[in-house]
């Protein structure tokens, strides 16, 4: 068949709408799943810095030194500066009351 044939059948017209709308919705699902994980791996960062009191222990330059490691680790993945490792602790210790908690437990 023809690509004349295919743009005006309306059957196949119908059927690649329905293709396109079954992409989008995986798209925002996917997308929905990594910011999550994003916020559940922030969340465990942040709890692990205020959990072992590591900037009480190792001073305040100890997030310098723990931005270069994972920026070096995981080269190319943004999201690991010495402010954002800041803003992680802040998130944990921000929401840290249980009641908080219940939107970062999976879902059943």
């Amino acid at each position: 068949m023809s690509y004349e044939l295919l743009t005006n059948n309306k059957e196949f017209e119908q059927w690649i709408i329905e293709v396109k709308q079954l992409v989008k919705q995986s798209q925002l699902k996917a997308s929905v799943r990594v910011n999550t994980e994003m916020l559940k791996m922030y969340w465990e960062i942040g709890k692990q810095i205020a959990v072992k009191h590591a900037d009480a222990i190792w001073g305040k330059s100890f997030y310098k030194e723990m931005s270069r490691e994972l920026r070096e680790t995981f080269s190319g993945v943004e999201g690991f500066s010495v402010t954002n490792l800041k803003y992680m602790k802040k998130f944990y210790m921000f929401f840290s009351k249980e009641s908080c908690m219940i939107w970062l437990q999976p879902s059943l």
